[in-house]
């Protein structure tokens, strides 16, 4: 028989009362919460003020991106390919593995080894 899980949801009054005992006491740690909250933890109760005022707290985690690989800079680092990269990438695709098992456990193709360019 597969066990059963009891899901404790966030009532709207207990939703206020969180948001009233924070704005009481803004800097006070989580872990005096316990106990206040019938059925959740201080850390619970963090989590739920944390999503609950979100948006008021202007979150980075809202539309902003986190760094220079996001968004519209993502596109613009993309295209910006120097033509003699796409010239090297190409004459690679043009060597075909030394045999069937190289290609199989792919083994580089010929030159582009370390011991191949050892000697150059």
């Amino acid at each position: 028989m597969a066990r059963r899980y009891d899901y404790r949801v966030w009532t709207p009054e207990q939703c206020t009362q969180l948001l009233a005992w924070r704005a009481a006491n803004p800097k006070a740690p989580w872990c005096e919460a316990d106990g206040l909250f019938v059925g959740f933890t201080g850390a619970q109760a963090g989590s739920k003020w944390a999503k609950l005022t979100r948006g008021a707290r202007g979150s980075p985690k809202l539309g902003r991106p986190a760094g220079p690989l996001r968004g519209e800079h993502r596109f613009a680092i993309a295209n910006d390919v120097p033509p003699e990269v796409i010239a090297d990438a190409a004459a690679r695709s043009a060597l075909a593995p030394a045999s069937l098992t190289a290609a199989f456990f792919g083994d580089p193709l010929p030159g582009r080894s370390a011991l191949d360019q050892r000697g150059r």
